[in-house]
């Protein structure tokens, strides 16, 4: 019999993860930390997500499966899962992820202990992004920010273990703009200290090397919406960054940031014109 309130809520956000989805659910299910909840909502998939899921969730009474009657898109699927999770805890997971069988483990008994950090994750298997970790312990809000700021690289940091109420109200929802992960990122940063522990490589970050020059393209194409994002692709990543650490250094990573990501995109469009000559 597990709790009415569980510690940790685990939200998988999911919209056609078929061919990565069980070995995503069967990582989270083999904790050695087990008073979880597992709420997947499924946006509309057309594949065989939906029969992989209820299958889970007929068999373990932790898994809670949500079918949106439409695609609402991936802030909305985010947001949901967050919004319907009960524990103190509350972790994102995608589905073509998977974690060791200690990983819960290690992070909430990092929360427990230090009430000075609002999330706590380990090393992807990789050891990617390691230079960052030091930076997301600094004692100053304003210095977190300023030292993330245009080096998020996979931004696993975002799957991290977080405390829920905290982060609901330090961040309260997702900003409807491109990159609102960066963004997230940097409002739980500017309150609390974060932790990685780089001695544990119990994440696998399937996508964690899709960065850099291989996405500014697909970054650019859509974030259309707005003029200015033609000019400025990370607007609302830049204006938070300036809001939660106005320093020269802030503005200096964010001008190289957009400028590198105007030209990667000026230059495919060359490429593109050219070919088609």
């Amino acid at each position: 019999m597990i709790n009415s309130v569980p510690k940790v809520s685990i939200g998988m956000p999911v919209y056609n993860g078929e061919p990565f989805i069980r070995e995503a659910i069967d990582s989270l299910l083999a904790q050695t930390f087990t008073d979880f909840e597992l709420i997947i909502s499924d946006n509309a998939s057309t594949d065989g997500t939906e029969s992989i899921c209820r299958e889970y969730a007929e068999r373990d009474q932790r898994i809670r499966y949500v079918r949106q009657t439409e695609n609402k898109g991936g802030t909305f699927n985010f947001q949901f899962v967050l919004d319907e999770a009960i524990g103190e805890y509350f972790m994102w997971a995608a589905h073509d992820d998977s974690w060791c069988n200690k990983y819960t483990e290690i992070n909430v008994r990092f929360l427990n202990e230090n009430m000075d950090y609002i999330s706590s994750t380990t090393n992807v298997l990789d050891g990617f992004d390691e230079d960052v970790y030091p930076i997301m312990e600094r004692d100053s809000g304003r210095k977190r920010v300023e030292g993330i700021v245009g080096r998020h690289g996979s931004n696993h940091m975002f799957y991290s273990l977080h405390r829920r109420i905290e982060l609901v109200h330090n961040v309260n929802s997702f900003v409807m703009c491109r990159a609102n992960d960066w963004v997230f990122l940097l409002y739980v940063l500017s309150s609390k200290k974060m932790k990685v522990h780089a001695e544990f490589k119990c994440f696998n970050k399937r996508i964690q090397k899709q960065t850099g020059n291989s996405v500014i393209p697909k970054i650019w194409s859509e974030m259309k919406d707005s003029k200015i994002n033609y000019f400025i692709p990370f607007f609302v990543y830049s204006k938070t960054a300036l809001m939660l650490s106005p320093t020269v250094k802030t503005f200096g990573s964010i001008l190289t940031l957009n400028i590198r990501t105007f030209l990667v995109q000026i230059r495919k469009m060359l490429r593109n014109l050219l070919a088609l000559r």
